[in-house]
């Protein structure tokens, strides 16, 4: 237990030093003891002061005290810095320089934990210029005990007055930093070369990756330049902060969009010291938007495709009308009744892609019904296994109990048969196509991501396939009309349009995944 230290005594000369020194561990070290109050060097060598010379210039402030705890040496960068003559400090104890609370911090506790171990490491304390102004100063101090243990001599070091900036870089403020790690936000201090010094968890739990040691690691490629532009204009003054959206890439690949601040810190002399990030992430709100402007693009896209297959339709109606009525016609040779009865199969055709395109506008005619679904899947295995040949495997779960659905079940039927050919074109050396029933659950949070999808029970049929993938830009255009990845002549590119707008009309939800 080390003695009680007397608070009363914070302002003179520390007199409790013999007290605590002498209660620190024994360690027996064999050198040659100073006289106790004689000047002592800070380092002194066989050939003379090399040490003290190399010491007394170092750009930082270094002193020394003696087994009582007065300085007994200082040096040069520690007399111009607080600005005190050297006849001014040798002989005075450390504590008179500091300000009342750093002074009673230094004395009840530094000092005991000092005295036990022998070191100190990085204090922040407050110590006083002879012109009264104070400055924070990082205090550590390694111990030269005698040969009966007690400490005869401390080395100081005392980091220069921080700036603002080093303040922040540090994070020697305890509140700060605990704010500064459980802050929501991610927040990051980055280096004028790009490498990261120091950031919170909420940072790279953003990122989803390991800690890495620079900006170009975690920016998307095409934004860097962009980061680049912005922080020169910071940096010449334009501006003093900068609020722009970023991408950045996750551990797994994604990409993750940030609001992002930007802000310099500079020190005394007005050099760029740190940049300031700070990330709020908007992914999910990005993608939200773009799901909703997808959807009323394909709402758009639908109420015109709707308009012009209906008075396509009607026109195909008129044309094969008259058509028949001619193939009736008596006395027609061989050359012209074949002929006529191309043309009737071609407009049939027609009637047949109008019939498609409307049904992605959701304006085909249904006839829906309580349908069970794992009969109507069960049902169609051996004509889907007809259709996807030998070469390709056909697994179906279905999902326990009876889930029911009010659906056209000849509509449904069509459309599983669609995706499952789509799935059959994917795998031209084979693979496994799976069809199975779930029941699902869409709630709240997943309707915000899906403006067009109603929160409630669901049954589900997932199409899955172990065929050749598709690209994001791709996915974001399976849906719509006319579109296909198929070679010209092999597909309109309605197929996916029409269970697009199926299951739309039918009061569902459809979305797909593919890598």
């Amino acid at each position: 237990m080390n003695p009680p230290i007397n608070a009363a005594s914070l302002n003179q000369p520390f007199t409790g030093w013999d007290e605590l020194r002498t209660s620190g561990p024994a360690w027996k070290i064999e050198r040659a003891q100073a006289a106790p109050d004689t000047y002592v060097p800070f380092f002194p060598d066989q050939n003379g002061k090399v040490y003290e010379l190399l010491l007394a210039n170092l750009p930082v402030m270094l002193h020394c005290m003696d087994g009582t705890g007065r300085l007994t040496s200082v040096n040069k960068r520690w007399i111009k810095s607080l600005g005190y003559s050297e006849s001014e400090v040798i002989g005075r104890a450390f504590n008179e320089f500091l300000a009342p609370e750093s002074r009673t911090r230094l004395v009840q506790h530094i000092y005991p934990s000092y005295f036990q171990t022998g070191i100190c490491r990085d204090e922040i304390l407050t110590i006083m210029r002879k012109d009264g102004s104070t400055a924070k100063v990082v205090l550590s101090m390694n111990a030269y005990r005698g040969d009966k243990g007690r400490i005869e001599r401390s080395v100081c070091l005392l980091d220069e007055p921080l700036s603002i900036s080093q303040a922040v870089t540090v994070v020697e403020d305890q509140r700060f930093k605990g704010a500064f790690e459980s802050a929501a936000h991610a927040m990051a201090l980055v280096s004028p070369l790009g490498e990261i010094t120091l950031a919170n968890g909420a940072f790279w739990e953003f990122l989803e990756k390991e800690r890495t040691g620079s900006v170009k690691d975690i920016l998307h490629k095409d934004d860097v330049a962009t980061f680049l532009a912005s922080v020169g204009e910071l940096i010449k003054g334009k501006t003093s902060s900068i609020k722009q959206e970023l991408r950045y890439m996750a551990g797994d690949g994604r990409i993750m969009h940030g609001a992002t601040s930007l802000a310099l810190v500079r020190n005394d002399a007005g050099e760029v010291e740190q940049i300031i990030f700070q990330i709020v992430d908007v992914t999910d709100k990005k993608h939200a938007g773009q799901r909703l402007q997808h959807a009323q693009k394909m709402e758009a896209i639908g109420q015109l495709t709707g308009g012009l297959a209906h008075d396509f339709n009607n026109l195909l109606t008129v044309i094969i009308g008259n058509l028949e009525l001619l193939e009736d016609k008596p006395g027609m040779n061989e050359r012209a009744g074949r002929r006529l009865a191309e043309a009737i199969d071609a407009a049939r055709k027609g009637s047949e892609l109008t019939r498609q395109m409307l049904a992605f506008a959701r304006k085909q005619v249904l006839e829906p019904r309580e349908v069970n679904i794992n009969e109507l899947v069960k049902g169609m295995e051996p004509l889907i296994s007809r259709t996807i040949g030998e070469n390709i495997q056909l697994k179906a779960d279905a999902m326990a109990g009876e889930p029911k659905a009010l659906i056209d079940p000849s509509q449904l039927e069509s459309s599983i048969l669609n995706l499952a050919i789509n799935a059959h074109d994917a795998m031209p050396k084979g693979g496994l196509l799976t069809i199975e029933t779930q029941p699902v659950f869409l709630d709240k949070a997943y309707a915000a991501k899906y403006p067009e999808v109603t929160p409630g029970h669901y049954v589900m049929v997932a199409v899955s396939d172990t065929g050749s993938g598709m690209e994001a830009e791709l996915l974001e255009k399976v849906f719509q009309p006319f579109f296909t990845t198929k070679a010209q002549g092999k597909g309109s590119g309605l197929g996916l349009s029409m269970v697009y707008g199926f299951i739309k009309q039918s009061g569902g939800h459809i979305n797909v995944y593919s890598e």
